[in-house]
């Protein structure tokens, strides 16, 4: 958070308890392309000066984010956890309490990385904070977004510093810990700088940034490091909706969208330069395109083949956070006012006098036909199941696909399986195989095979794939099963 000082020690108590919209302003210029006419409202957060970052929507229908609010005549901020309803209702959750980020997970509770801790708020309001750990030589941070795994535990990106005068040894880490308490430090070797974001990716495993890469690391703790291409800075990351993980690149005056495969392939998507153009927030739309924050005022939205949409907001200010609603609407937080233009010596001593901005997207989506997408297939159950991963693309949040799984092999039905997905999501499903394929199966070691796949509205896709299993050694079966597509 820019401008942002100590941290007070009064308690800073907000009378106003209402957020109004703001009144509307000329919009942003937008880049050069098509431009969005969604409407936009903005909320002024009923203190100023104050900050807000890091949203995210609560079980409730909520949308929570981290806020600071200044103290008159000052640099001194009280940093808090607020939230907004979905009709601008804002009420404050604790004051002198800081929030990174926002996790929740199935039980209700809604998790945060703080100073020192993680904090958890279970649905009855009561709060437990559990302190990263320490040792006679070593401090841990948690530096950033916090995420529920696969494995249901939190993870977060984190550092260990050495203590003063003491030996150790200093490391960037992502943390892994359980929702009893439990803390696992894993280091990245090799990685300089710090991890400054990560997400729960589609394969099952926690990706984050670093100075000059995208890694992933599995459940169990292995990592995997994938250099970017360019260096341009990545900065935070999310899950996309088509399977993929999306991470945003900043470097003087060369904003750019990244994408990287499960597999670690990554294609980078250069942003038009313009002064002061930063791509920084970045999640994942209601219409299958991946929503970013890019210059003051503006937000894009990039689709798999690196098409952009743009859409100018109210307010040319940066925007720091960008989530989607379970009601389909985007909602973001922002600067309360400009940044100083370069050399601007004035403005930057200046005290900031603005309140932080959030703001509410309804995007007007074009009518769109569901798609289903099949991915990898594998065997399992020791070559006594396929396992087929579908994505469902496009509608309205909502909306799902239905349908059926078929496999065919040398002509003859293999597999069936009927199918519902909602939109957005990606999961794999299981067909057992018919005794004939079994057979070939275990002696050939594979099969070529056709999916189809068939949408209740009779639109069908096919696809050929190859089905692997490790080949039979004196007369067993193999234990571990593998499969890729041909």
């Amino acid at each position: 958070m820019a401008r942002l000082g100590t941290r007070a020690l009064c308690v800073l108590a907000l009378a106003l308890m209402l957020l109004l919209p703001v009144a509307p302003v000329s919009p942003a210029e937008a880049p050069p392309g098509p431009v969005s006419s969604d409407p936009v409202t903005s909320f002024r957060l009923p203190h100023a000066p104050s900050q807000a970052d890091t949203i995210f929507q609560a079980p409730d229908g909520s949308f929570w984010f981290g806020a600071a609010n200044g103290l008159p005549g000052g640099r001194v901020y009280v940093l808090a956890i607020e939230r907004i309803s979905p009709v601008g209702e804002i009420s404050q959750i604790a004051d002198h309490l800081g929030a990174k980020g926002f996790a929740k997970t199935a039980d209700g509770n809604i998790w945060f990385t703080g100073s020192g801790y993680i904090g958890r708020y279970a649905p009855d309001g009561t709060l437990a904070k559990f302190p990263t750990p320490e040792s006679a030589s070593t401090i841990s941070h948690a530096e950033a977004e916090i995420v529920v795994g696969s494995d249901g535990n939190l993870w977060f990106s984190g550092s260990r510093e050495v203590r003063m005068g003491s030996e150790g040894t200093p490391a960037i880490t992502v943390d892994r810990m359980t929702p009893g308490g439990n803390f696992t430090e894993f280091d990245l070797p090799g990685i300089k700088g710090t991890v400054t974001n990560i997400a729960a990716g589609p394969d099952g495993n926690v990706w984050f940034t670093a100075t000059n890469s995208v890694g992933r690391i599995s459940p169990s703790g292995q990592i995997a490091e994938f250099q970017l291409p360019q260096y341009y800075m990545p900065t935070r990351i999310a899950a996309g909706p088509d399977g993929n993980v999306w991470f945003t690149e900043e470097a003087a005056g060369t904003p750019a969208v990244g994408r990287v495969t499960p597999s670690g392939e990554i294609t980078q998507f250069l942003l038009p330069k313009r002064e002061r153009a930063a791509a920084i927030a970045i999640a994942p739309g209601p219409d299958g395109r991946v929503w970013f924050s890019y210059e003051p005022g503006v937000i894009g939205r990039i689709a798999s083949d690196g098409s952009i949409l743009w859409t100018p907001l109210p307010d040319p200010t940066y925007v720091t956070s960008i989530v989607t609603g379970s009601e389909g609407s985007v909602w973001y937080t922002a600067a309360g006012e400009p940044s100083c233009a370069d050399g601007d010596e004035a403005c930057r001593t200046a005290l900031p006098t603005a309140a932080a901005i959030v703001g509410r997207i309804e995007p007007i989506l074009p009518p769109a036909q569901l798609e289903i997408r099949v991915g990898p297939i594998h065997a399992a159950h020791h070559g006594r199941t396929a396992k087929v991963r579908l994505s469902c693309l496009g509608g309205r949040p909502g909306d799902a696909c239905h349908g059926r799984i078929r496999l065919r092999s040398g002509g003859a039905a293999i597999g069936k399986h009927v199918f519902r997905l909602a939109t957005g999501r990606t999961r794999g499903f299981s067909l057992a195989l018919a005794k004939k394929a079994r057979e070939k199966l275990q002696l050939r070691g594979g099969l070529k095979v056709l999916c189809a796949t068939t949408l209740d509205d009779g639109r069908a896709q096919k696809r050929t794939l190859r089905l692997h299993v490790r080949p039979l050694s004196s007369g067993r079966r193999s234990k571990h099963p593998v499969g890729k597509n041909r």
